[in-house]
């Protein structure tokens, strides 16, 4: 199912660019920093407040629409999100100390 829940939960790391503790709302997920901050800087040009950081843990680099330290606005605003095609499989990434 497209609209399966995910919602990873990842342990906050030491790299300088490392995702804050929070909830995220996840547009997507890159291997390269300048693959993401090229899709970030894409979103921000149909305007959308994409932001994006690093995931030691992972060593992975996160697209994100939303951070907040309130997972049900999260949910809520990623809800929001799906109804657009481009983001229907957007989903929730809470990253705790």
């Amino acid at each position: 199912h497209p609209h399966a829940e995910r919602h990873e939960f990842v342990k906050k790391g030491s790299h300088n660019s490392e995702l804050e503790v929070g909830d995220y709302v996840i547009a997507g997920v890159f291997r390269s920093e300048i693959n993401a901050s090229h899709f970030a800087d894409g979103l921000k040009m149909h305007g959308f407040s994409a932001k994006f950081g690093h995931l030691t843990l992972k060593n992975l680099w996160y697209v994100y629409l939303i951070q907040t330290d309130n997972l049900d606005h999260a949910r809520s605003e990623r809800e929001k999100y799906r109804k657009m095609l481009m983001f229907r499989d957007a989903w929730l990434l809470t990253v705790h100390h």
